[in-house]
């Protein structure tokens, strides 16, 4: 029977741990039955797994992680995902701000 590993992320993915501790999670190197070790992000994605999916993430089931062809891939999923969070909080702050002006 072939398993799958999850390891520790490798040195030089400092950039994706910083963005993935920003949304609650964590990176690590995915090891597949067959093939090369792949970035993974760990952790509670709710809310934006669409989002890691458009970038190509794929859930792995049975190490519940989505796993991404790419260290760059994956920083990018993570860069729109803190964007769109940004955008998203600055948006309400501001009509949060027109309504109390009223």
């Amino acid at each position: 029977m072939t398993s799958t590993m999850l390891f520790p992320a490798p040195a030089g993915s400092d950039r994706a741990q910083a963005l993935a501790a920003e949304v609650g999670c964590a990176v690590g190197e995915f090891s597949p039955p067959f093939g090369h070790m792949k970035p993974a992000l760990i952790g509670a994605v709710k809310g934006f797994s669409t989002a890691l999916e458009t970038f190509g993430g794929r859930f792995e089931r049975r190490q519940r992680v989505y796993v991404f062809p790419s260290w760059p891939t994956l920083e990018a999923a993570l860069r729109y995902v803190l964007d769109r969070r940004a955008a998203g909080a600055g948006g309400e702050r501001a009509q949060a701000y027109v309504s109390a002006d009223r």
